[in-house]
C-alpha cells in the first residue's frame, strides 16, 4: 500500500508511471483500476482498520482480482498479453 499510495504516483495517477515503473497504458488501466478498488474498501470502512479487517469484508474479492490481473501483466507470465482491466 505504501510504495502505491506513499512512494509512487500510481495511487493517484497511474499513467504517469508510464516510462518510470508501468511500460505502457495498459498497464496503467490496470493499476489505475486496482487503485480505485483498493480506494472504493478505503472509503466504505476508513483507513485505520487492521489489514485482517479489509481482507474479511466483500469488497476485497475485487482488490484481489485487480491485483492478480495486474500482476500477471506486470510479470508478463500471461502468454496472451495483458488481460483487459475488469468491468
Amino acid at each position: 500500500m505504501h510504495f502505491i499510495f506513499d512512494d509512487t504516483d500510481l495511487g493517484s495517477d497511474a499513467r504517469m508511471a508510464i516510462g518510470e515503473i508501468l511500460l505502457d497504458g495498459q498497464e496503467a488501466a490496470l493499476m489505475g483500476q486496482l487503485v480505485d478498488a483498493i480506494n472504493a474498501v478505503f472509503e466504505a470502512y476508513g483507513t485505520d482498520m487492521p489489514d485482517s479487517f479489509y481482507m474479511q469484508v466483500g469488497e476485497w474479492t475485487r482488490v484481489v482480482a485487480c491485483a492478480e490481473r495486474a500482476f500477471d501483466c506486470l510479470e508478463g507470465s500471461n502468454a496472451a498479453g495483458c488481460p483487459e482491466p475488469l468491468d
